[in-house]
């Protein structure tokens, strides 16, 4: 085998790695600081002349610094005239959530209903694990506020009424977990699901099912029955899914919602 045909030696890329600038590693303390609870939300950060002097380093890298956590949302204000800690909320989740899902239904024709798809699989993984967990962890405060949605719900007169209270009532059986990070999530996705039922409402014969497996699984977590709460919203869930497949854009069309301008022409 002459040189020209002989194989050649496969090329190892090996990862190339940065070292973290004075900035980043300036950010990442304060981050801790924040994260940890030293600072708390409302409080002001230091001046930026009193940060330079801790940590040692010029005014321009504690500029920096606070822009990349203005930019996580941690804290807001601008170096020099006071940085003020942000409540870590739901709302910055939610935003990102929202501008992914919208970006995803508009990319080509199919997409929309891709993204339905993808959205109603992460909420069947929460939802089912929160309505277990709420079985176990309800009190009657709560149990009182999910019959109060749900009978709002049956009640209602308009689209509107209906989904609302349909919001309400599964946010409460999260509220009812007592744990605070499952609120979080459900509320990150909170407006394209109000955007869902809004267009599902208008298939015309969904609200009975839809109040039934409410009551289904409201029953389950007055009982203080986990396994028979998940089996409850699953079911609902899987009728959530079959009237999703039976959505089309037009349904979407008169929204003002996340989706609504998946709809027009």
């Amino acid at each position: 085998m002459d040189r020209a045909t002989e194989p050649r030696p496969e090329f190892v890329y090996t990862p190339v790695t940065r070292a973290p600038t004075l900035s980043e590693r300036v950010a990442d303390q304060l981050q801790a600081l924040i994260l940890d609870g030293h600072v708390a939300p409302g409080e002001r950060l230091p001046s930026e002349r009193e940060l330079a002097e801790r940590f040692g380093v010029s005014r321009t890298v504690i500029r920096e610094a606070v822009r990349r956590l203005t930019g996580t949302g941690l804290v807001d204000g601008r170096a020099g005239s006071g940085v003020v800690v942000r409540e870590v909320a739901s709302n910055v989740m939610r935003d990102s959530m929202n501008r992914f899902l919208r970006s995803r239904a508009f990319l080509h024709p199919d997409s929309l209903g891709q993204a339905l798809a993808m959205l109603h699989e992460v909420r069947t993984m929460l939802e089912v694990q929160v309505a277990r967990v709420a079985a176990g962890n309800r009190t009657d405060l709560d149990i009182d506020r999910m019959r109060t949605a749900a009978d709002a719900m049956a009640a209602a007169r308009d689209d509107v009424s209906t989904a609302g209270a349909d919001v309400a009532f599964h946010r409460e059986i999260a509220v009812g977990t007592h744990n605070e990070l499952y609120v979080v999530l459900l509320d990150s996705i909170g407006d394209p699901l109000m955007d869902i039922r809004l267009a599902t409402l208008q298939l015309g014969d969904r609200l009975p099912d839809a109040v039934s497996g409410h009551q289904r699984i409201l029953s389950a977590i007055e009982t203080g029955d986990g396994e028979a709460a998940r089996s409850a919203m699953v079911d609902h869930l899987k009728d959530s899914e079959r009237a999703l497949a039976r959505l089309t854009p037009k349904h979407f069309a008169q929204s003002a919602g996340l989706f609504g301008a998946a709809g027009a022409p």
